[in-house]
């Protein structure tokens, strides 16, 4: 299993260690979402979206005017992109009460005290800032992480637009070490 490790390593973007990164240490309030699960890090990430686009307009809740959160279950230096556990979450209206239904799940995302980082790039851009979050920016902070998955709050989703780019909070659930 190590070996996969150091397979996941040869492939890193050290440009990337080189960007600022933009952080605020916040708490960030909780979200009611419904959800669809992903497996799988990759541009098929298209597909969750596209569900919660069909659920949203059978239940009268305007796509385009909520907020899109992705949940990232699983840090892509250690884990396959193919086997990455990815959340596809759209807030709902609070004026509505909605309940799952079929591969539809409704939650709660809770209040969490978190770093949170303000990101722009194009597909594939996140996994190079998500390694130089967790590998080189948390080693060298006074925080750490904590097991509450990190979570991405999109102004641009590039799994949805068409020119691929993206403009997220990036927020990651911390503590002090």
């Amino acid at each position: 299993k190590w070996r996969e490790v150091d397979k996941a390593n040869e492939k890193r973007d050290f440009t990337f260690s080189q960007k600022s990164l933009h952080v605020k240490i916040q708490t960030m309030p909780s979200f009611d979402v419904a959800y669809v699960r992903h497996k799988g890090y990759d541009r098929s990430i298209q597909k969750a979206w596209l569900k919660l686009q069909d659920w949203a307009l059978r239940h009268g809740v305007e796509f385009s005017k909520q907020r899109m959160i992705a949940l990232h279950h699983s840090n892509p230096r250690f884990v396959e992109s193919s086997q990455c556990h990815y959340v596809a979450c759209l807030e709902l209206p609070s004026h509505q009460t909605f309940y799952r239904s079929a591969e539809i799940g409704v939650m709660k995302i809770p209040q969490t005290f978190c770093a949170v980082f303000s990101l722009q790039g194009v597909y594939g851009d996140l996994k190079k800032y998500m390694d130089v979050i967790y590998h080189e920016w948390f080693p060298k902070s006074e925080y750490e992480k904590i097991s509450l998955p990190s979570f991405a709050i999109y102004r641009e989703n590039h799994f949805i637009n068409a020119n691929e780019r993206f403009d997220l909070d990036f927020c990651v659930p911390v503590r002090f070490k």
